[in-house]
């Protein structure tokens, strides 16, 4: 059984052969949120806690520097007193919601920073049946 410096030395190698090595100790910040997570999935007589098909949505924003939250506000155009919440910013269908001021700044913010994004929406029921079947 290999101990944790030969599998860190066997991933490092690997990485090295693709051009990723420089990736496996820089330090970054991860930005994340989930959106309509109902957290547990309660079967109660024969109805579930939740809409049998709801999806709920975890995001984020990988990057080499951070950025507090009134600099991001700022570069936004965000009123620093506000909280930034996609209920109350992404209203309509996917391409209204893309031609919004605030989605089309995050996308630019992005751009600059040259972050790396992840977004995947999740069936909460499926969600909680793997879940408890993982365990």
């Amino acid at each position: 059984m290999a101990d944790i410096k030969d599998l860190y030395n066997r991933i490092s190698k690997f990485l090295e052969i693709q051009g990723y090595q420089k990736f496996l100790e820089r330090a970054e910040t991860l930005y994340y949120d989930e959106s309509g997570n109902d957290k547990h999935l309660i079967i109660k007589g024969e109805k579930l806690n939740t809409n049998y098909d709801a999806v709920f949505v975890l995001g984020g924003i990988q990057s080499e520097d951070s950025l507090s939250i009134d600099e991001c506000k700022d570069s936004l155009g965000i009123d620093k007193t506000k909280e930034l919440k996609a209920k109350n910013d992404l209203k309509g269908s996917f391409f209204d919601v893309l031609k919004k001021t605030k989605v089309t700044n995050v996308l630019k913010l992005i751009e600059k920073k040259d972050w790396h994004i992840h977004f995947n929406a999740i069936q909460i029921l499926y969600y909680g049946f793997v879940d408890i079947i993982d365990l």
